[in-house]
This record gives C-alpha cells, structure tokens and sequence, in this order.
C-alpha cells in the first residue's frame, strides 16, 4: 500500500523444522550437498535465509539419537542437543 512500511517485523516464538534423507534415496550424494548448501555458515543457504526469512538455527540442531546416523559431512554443520531448545 503507498505510504506504509516495505516490512513488517511479526515477533513469534522459534520454529523447529525437519529434514530427512531417506535410506533409499535414489540420489542420496546431492541430498548431502544440497544439506551442506543449507547449512554452511555464511554459505548461499545460510545468506539467503537470512535475507528472505526465515533466520536459520545456526548450526542446526539434530537430537542425539538422529546425530549418530548423520553422514560424517553433514556433522561437522550441525550441532547435538534438544532441537526445541528445552
């Protein structure tokens, strides 16, 4: 609308989201690469989300359990803990 603010800051709690590679995925080395795309601090995915929202968790938090099955290249990006933050 002409005359009003270009944003608008909306103040909400912290959103957790999920992501799964699949055992059987049938391209499972991009799914890795596209993960650490997402993930590398100051990389195009980190920037990106920061410039169009939503801001990301840096570095994602993956639960203990999950964390133990990550692919070796994705742990390096990620943190262990409880993903909500409780």
């Amino acid at each position: 609308m002409p005359g009003s603010d270009a944003t608008v800051d909306v103040h909400a709690s912290r959103v957790a989201w999920g992501l799964t590679i699949m055992k059987s995925a049938p391209n499972r080395e991009n799914a890795v690469k596209f993960l650490q795309l997402l993930f590398t601090p100051g990389g195009v995915g980190q920037t990106t989300l920061q410039k169009l929202g939503p801001a990301p968790i840096s570095p994602p938090v993956v639960s203990p359990d999950d964390y133990a099955q990550l692919p070796a290249e994705l742990q390096t990006l990620t943190s262990s803990g409880d993903p909500l933050g409780a």
